[in-house]
């Protein structure tokens, strides 16, 4: 059986209140992965940011992006598990969403190469995120001449961006609907206040249930696992794992479900955690 297993979520835990990872974190990281360290991370964000943003972390396990819709090789970008959505799921989702005025931004994968299809910005919220985009060079932004050109993909995620008070009664709809069949979740984007973003994946596409693909895949143990979080979408794997770790900054959701704590994502309390746990090869 391999050695202890640690996973960590991005946003708000690795990395900081700018999206970045410290030169301490990266360092640090690379030191003990090196010695034999067994290091991944599991988010709602997609790989191509992953990638951009984890720049130079030598990460050799597969990665959980979109809360679980792919497991990932972290440097080919070759998906090991792919959980779409339901094609008929979708298309009564759609549906519903048009009922509220709401077009969504489409993620997914065509057989070749991972895409995010917007048809058009409708506000603030969405223009900030296309352009956060384009500014990156994401390379599966592109727009789609119609819903049925986005939809033509294996469907990992549906994105509604918009002010909470214009989402709070469609994600009741939603989770009253298609509770058995998807996952939900509303958060605020903090990286651009006051904007809401509504994600919706498959029901297989949760974190707990990535990590449990995963270690099938690793051969690690949910036995020796620990995870690091901080908002709401960690919930599932904090229920999972014998030591869940709140960072400090974390929401109080987290907290309560948590067994141990660490510094805030602003002083590298993950990298710090690991450094004075990890009964690995020491240095």
């Amino acid at each position: 059986m391999k050695d202890e297993l640690y996973i960590s979520d991005l946003d708000g835990t690795l990395l900081d209140g700018k999206a970045r990872l410290s030169s301490f974190s990266r360092n640090e990281l690379n030191k003990m992965i090196n010695q034999g360290l067994s290091f991944t991370v599991a988010s709602a964000r997609s790989l191509a940011s992953m990638q951009r943003l984890l720049f130079g972390l030598d990460i050799k396990l597969p990665v959980i992006e979109f809360n679980g819709a792919f497991i990932s090789d972290f440097s080919t970008g070759e998906h090991l598990q792919i959980n779409s959505i339901d094609s008929g799921v979708i298309d009564e989702i759609i549906l519903d969403l048009a009922g509220f005025g709401q077009v969504p931004l489409i993620s997914g994968f065509d057989g070749k190469k991972d895409r995010l299809f917007f048809l058009e910005i409708r506000n603030e919220g969405e223009e900030w995120y296309i352009n956060d985009r384009k500014e990156v060079k994401d390379p599966r932004l592109a727009r789609a001449k119609n819903l049925e050109e986005a939809l033509g993909t294996e469907v990992v995620c549906l994105t509604i961006i918009d002010k909470e008070e214009k989402l709070i009664d469609l994600t009741g709809e939603l989770e009253n609907k298609y509770s058995n069949d998807v996952e939900i979740h509303l958060f605020e984007n903090p990286y651009s206040p006051g904007w809401h973003w509504l994600t919706i994946h498959d029901k297989k596409a949760s974190k707990d249930q990535g990590i449990i693909s995963l270690t099938k895949i690793t051969g690690h143990s949910l036995e020796k696992l620990t995870v690091f979080g901080d908002n709401l979408n960690d919930l599932k794997m904090f229920a999972l794992a014998p030591r869940a770790v709140a960072v400090e900054n974390a929401r109080d959701q987290i907290k309560e479900a948590a067994n141990s704590f660490t510094g805030s994502n602003e002083e590298d309390g993950v990298v710090r955690y690991i450094l004075e746990n990890w009964t690995g090869n020491r240095r």
